[in-house]
This record gives C-alpha cells, structure tokens and sequence, in this order.
C-alpha cells in the first residue's frame, strides 16, 4: 500500500506539475494544502487566486485544505496544520530555490513528513517542455519582469508561447520558470482532472510594469459528459 500524500499548492503549473508526476510514480495523492499569506508579497507562498484551488482539488477529487498565514508565522501555521493531517508525503514544486527548498524540507521534517520535489534540478525548458507532455491547460494569471507586458495576461502556455517566453527570459535575464515571481500560474485542466475549469469571468489589474489577472469565476464542466 502506497503512502499517502498531499501537494501544497497555489494552483500553480510547478505543484500541479509536480502532482501528476507523483502520480505516475505510484504516489496515493490524496489532498491539496493551499497557504494564503497575510504579504501579498510573501517568499513563499503565492496568493493570486489561491481561492480557486478548492475547484482544482474537487476536479481531482481530493480533498482541499486552507490555512491562512500570518507574516511572522508563515512556517508554524503550515506545520500545525500538517500535523493534524493522515498525509505522510509532502509534495512541492520547487526547482531551483535553495531558499524554499530548505525551508520546506524543514517544514516536512518538523511536520513528521518525507518531501517530494519532481522537478528539483530540472532546467527551465525541460520543466516547461513537461506542461505540455502531460497536456496541462496553464494560464498566466500575473507578470512582473521586465520584457513581460499585460498581454500576458490570460494567455495560455503553448508550445509555441513556451519558446517565446524562453527567448524573451534569456534576452531580459529572468527566470523563464517564473520561480522568483517573474510570473504566476494557473491549471485549469489536465490528465487527472475529472473536470474541466474554465475561467468566466476575470479583471485585469495592470500598474505600470506589472499586473494579474483576478479571476472573479470559475466554471467546472464534467470532462465525461463533454465526450
């Protein structure tokens, strides 16, 4: 019998990534934890939209779990929770971040947990290159690197709009996986949804060189009876 695990997520491309190649290694995936910070500007935690993972968890058909942070205690509130959850993998979607790599291993270690990171090591176009084998539907739900305007905003990873941003990270020196909040993400379909998400309704909040997309609904439709 497998362990069991849960993702922490944001509803992200890394996370939600890294779930399904979790689940084709054999993992029990059977929960999503999502933390919303009190900083908006947090290191460690994304919030745009975060609300909206509780759609991507029913889509899983797992269960979805909240915790909100506050800024002095980002790393305590996660562990509590953890602790009093079955789950004894936790799954992430790091890649190149010494920072948050150690912090949750520690966060793991401290919650009585193993950690799973996939993607760890990968480079940024073989990471990129995985969201569309595997056939994740990604948008891009916030910018803020240079080189990256609003018309990002909404627009889906393609392969074709994968080598754009590629090129566009090497020539204005970001990181092309968004891991330093170049850019945010957000999974609406893929292998393991049941359900399709469409996003229906949104506002585009721009402000000079940087800008999100704030989804506003989410619409689920059932991917069997779309067939």
């Amino acid at each position: 019998m497998y362990m069991s695990a849960i993702v922490l997520s944001s509803g992200g491309k890394d996370s939600i990534l890294s779930l399904h190649l979790a689940s084709e290694s054999g993992i029990n995936l059977t929960g999503i934890i999502s933390v919303i910070p009190e900083n908006a500007e947090s290191m460690l935690y994304h919030s745009h939209n975060v609300q909206f993972v509780n759609q991507i968890a029913d889509s899983l058909g797992i269960k979805w779990h909240m915790v909100y942070a506050p800024s002095s205690f980002e790393e305590e509130v996660l562990i509590d929770k953890l602790k009093t959850l079955k789950e004894k993998i936790l799954i992430i979607g790091g890649i190149t971040s010494n920072y948050q790599k150690k912090i949750f291993e520690k966060i793991a270690r401290d919650s009585h947990m193993s950690i799973y990171s996939p993607l760890w090591g990968l480079s940024d176009e073989d990471v990129l290159s995985k969201i569309t084998e595997i056939g994740l539907t990604t948008v891009i739900i916030s910018v803020a690197a240079y080189g990256l305007d609003k018309t990002w905003l909404g627009k889906q990873l393609t392969k074709s709009n994968i080598s754009l941003l590629i090129k566009k990270s090497k020539i204005c020196k970001f990181n092309a996986t968004g891991e330093g909040g170049e850019y945010d993400t957000f999974v609406l379909d893929g292998p393991l949804f049941k359900k399709k998400l469409v996003i229906d309704k949104s506002t585009e909040h721009w402000f000079g060189d940087r800008g999100n997309l704030e989804i506003n609904d989410v619409i689920s439709y059932d991917k069997e009876r779309m067939l």
